[in-house]
């Protein structure tokens, strides 16, 4: 699940296109860095950086080489799994109201009623 949520993420950033507006060109800010200073406080940088175009991945690995290796060298797959272990293995809540789940629970009940009939 996990891979397929990443992969609906990333198809939908590329049907979206690249946004090119004025408030996301962020050429003066770069430009405003001197030699030594960094752009990251300049207004448009904090405005855009915590948008949906700066993707940070979950299953993919950013790190060095180097540490990739020592943790290692895990694939897209190996995250995944370890994703989905980490929720399994937090705290479930339920989302539905419980007389929802009550109606579920029943709706259950009979079909296996019915299979069993059969």
């Amino acid at each position: 699940m996990p891979i397929w949520n990443w992969l609906n993420f990333m198809c939908r950033r590329y049907k979206e296109g690249i946004d090119v507006s004025d408030t996301k060109d962020l050429y003066a800010d770069v430009k405003s860095a001197q030699p030594g200073g960094h752009f990251l406080m300049q207004p448009g940088t904090l405005n855009n950086c915590r948008s949906e175009e700066f993707f940070t991945p979950v299953l993919s690995d950013r790190n060095t080489y180097e540490h990739w290796e020592e943790l290692g060298r895990p694939d897209l797959y190996s995250n995944a799994r370890a994703k989905v272990e980490d929720i399994l293995a937090g705290s479930q809540k339920n989302l539905l109201p419980d007389d929802v789940i009550g109606k579920l629970k029943e709706i259950g009940r009979k079909a296996d009623e019915t299979l069993k009939e059969k």
